[in-house]
């Protein structure tokens, strides 16, 4: 290894991007340790949903363009997973969180992003300039003839330094989700030589080395955390295929476009910010899928009976990064009414942690690093944050994610902001991150929704209450919970159609054709006019295996909606074998 004092300090943002990316396969300096099986595949999509409940309009406006934006424009229809490889690395340095091979750097996983948005806005108020300047180097690195798959690396490694730069270790969240991963790579390929966590700035945060320990007990040991400057004449250290993506053409690594939405943002492998980020909301990391595996194992003969199923996370008091929620206490009044408990993260070792999501029914919080354990939630658990305008257009997408990788139900509500001028909407780079403010109105609707998830809600609520409470539970995809609640007001769901509606599709979703189809038949009856309907029911009579019902409204469906009915014919091919046989 070289001393690190011989590593200048700062970055030079202003260099071409030629010269300041490194491209694996074109630029010299980097192997893969072994070979590569693969690059991405696809994988299961989290349940993600979100509400605008601020008192301010203009707030809800802007945070419902954000909702939609993600549901109707940038959700692919399936996650993409990459995949993390060992790589050996020459004349490798880390300056402040940046990881570098000779004069240009690496982008790969959260510090490439970190990487792009430097270069973009670091030496010039022109981004978009910059950004466009990106775009272009890549489209002609991935039509270049010099453009090779990366190549293993023939000889030792067992002696060389594991190196992993980190954002900082004071921040649980980016540990959490960044660097604690990487170690897994370690593991796998037995690596017995010093493992050196290279990290910014230079406080530790003592959960550091807590959960290392508690995760990774046996390279614990080899781990040495080194403030940056770091560098190494030879190392490894790890790659994620995300942004080698835009670097590459499909005949190195495949494309996805066939999950991507059919979209304006969406432009494929061209890296541009709208793609960018339509991306950096649907992918997750093969070694954050390893660390949470590696977690559930480590807990599997725990006595968890202390832990408690529903609970508010508060913030410890007085700390550096203190962000208080205004009117907490009133939402947590009236939480503590139907189960919860209120806990502090921090009082519980790292493996309760874990414990706590993975069995937990309910995790709420106001927006914060804690919501990093999502990692850990099990699939039946249904994550809670409590945000803002601001966090809705600046932070959602990190936390989205997370639960991709851990498949739980992911709700954010979007309430208000706790400053002096709670009507304006701050710019982070000035205000930096202003903390979460819920009102009255915005307690009502949340604490609705809670009671409806866990089954403990008045039947004296009024229409209006019943359907925003089943829009919501039916939008987070809490099927069984929304069908629960819509049983308690059958006055209310056999007269509005759509109730009905909601209700036929929780029906549906909790394998029930039969009351689905009664439902939907009450739908029918109260409205001629949708064929959505009847072609539903159409389906069920399938399910329901009553070829009398689906002659009977193939023929309605004929005589209604003549101008749909060939079409619609030649999808329910299954009804054609079944006449003609």
């Amino acid at each position: 290894m070289k001393k690190s004092d011989a590593i200048p300090s700062q970055i030079d943002y202003s260099v071409p991007a030629e010269d300041f990316f490194f491209i694996p396969g074109r630029d010299e300096g980097l192997w893969s340790v072994g070979d590569i099986d693969w690059y991405w595949r696809p994988s299961q999509r989290a349940k993600v949903a979100a509400f605008a409940v601020s008192k301010i309009d203009d707030h809800n406006r802007r945070v419902n363009d954000v909702i939609d934006g993600y549901t109707n424009r940038r959700a692919f229809s399936s996650a993409i997973e990459f995949n993390t490889i060992p790589v050996v690395v020459d004349n490798f340095k880390v300056v402040r969180n940046l990881a570098g091979i000779g004069s240009k750097w690496l982008m790969s996983g959260a510090g490439g992003a970190r990487i792009r948005n430097r270069y973009i806005w670091g030496h010039s108020e022109n981004g978009y300039e910059n950004e466009a300047k990106i775009v272009s180097y890549f489209d002609s690195v991935q039509t270049s003839d010099d453009l090779k798959p990366i190549e293993p690396f023939n000889g030792d490694v067992a002696d060389l330094p594991f190196v992993i730069e980190a954002r900082n270790l004071q921040n649980y969240f980016h540990f959490l989700t960044e660097t604690l991963p990487r170690l897994q790579v370690a593991v796998d390929i037995k690596h017995t030589g010093p493992i050196v966590i290279a990290y910014h700035k230079t406080a530790i945060g003592g959960f550091v080395m807590d959960f290392i320990n508690a995760l990774f007990p046996e390279i614990a040991k080899q781990v040495e955390l080194r403030p940056a400057p770091f560098q190494s004449d030879r190392a490894i250290t790890t790659l994620t295929f995300d942004h080698y993506y835009f670097q590459t053409p499909d005949t190195i690594v495949p494309g996805f476009d066939e999950y991507a939405p059919r979209s304006w943002i969406w432009q494929g492998r061209r890296a541009t910010r709208g793609s960018f980020l339509t991306f950096e909301l649907n992918r997750l990391h093969d070694i954050q899928r390893s660390l949470r595996q590696r977690a559930l194992d480590a807990i599997e003969d725990m006595d968890t009976s202390h832990l408690p199923k529903r609970f508010w996370v508060e913030r410890s008091s007085g700390g550096a990064r203190e962000r208080e929620m205004k009117n907490e206490k009133k939402l947590v009044d009236q939480l503590k009414m139907i189960g919860f408990e209120v806990i502090r993260l921090e009082d519980f070792s790292p493996l309760e942690q874990i414990a706590l999501m993975a069995n937990a029914e309910v995790m709420t919080s106001h927006h914060g690093a804690g919501f990093a354990n999502m990692l850990f939630a099990g699939p039946q658990t249904h994550v809670i944050e409590i945000g803002t305008p601001q966090t809705a257009s600046a932070r959602w997408s990190d936390f989205i994610p997370l639960a991709h990788v851990s498949g739980c139900h992911y709700v954010a509500f979007f309430a208000d902001l706790n400053w002096a001028t709670p009507e304006k909407e701050p710019q982070y780079g000035i205000d930096g991150l202003i903390p979460v403010a819920v009102h009255d109105n915005s307690i009502k609707t949340i604490t609705r929704y809670l009671r409806g998830l866990v089954g403990e809600f008045a039947t004296n609520a009024n229409k209006n209450e019943v359907l925003m409470t089943a829009r919501h539970l039916r939008r987070s995809k809490s099927f069984r919970a929304l069908r629960t609640y819509l049983d308690a007001f059958p006055k209310y769901v056999q007269t509005d159609a759509t109730l009905l509606q909601i209700y036929a599709k929780a029906c549906d979703e909790t394998d029930d054709p039969h009351t689905t189809f009664d439902a939907l038949t009450a739908l029918w009856e109260m409205d001629h006019t949708r064929f959505q309907t009847l072609e539903w029911m159409i389906w069920l009579t399938k399910r329901l295996k009553r070829p009398d019902l689906s002659h009977i409204l193939v023929e309605e469906h004929a005589a209604k909606f003549p101008d749909r009915h060939a079409a619609f014919l030649g999808k329910i091919r299954w009804y054609q074998r079944m006449k003609s046989g």
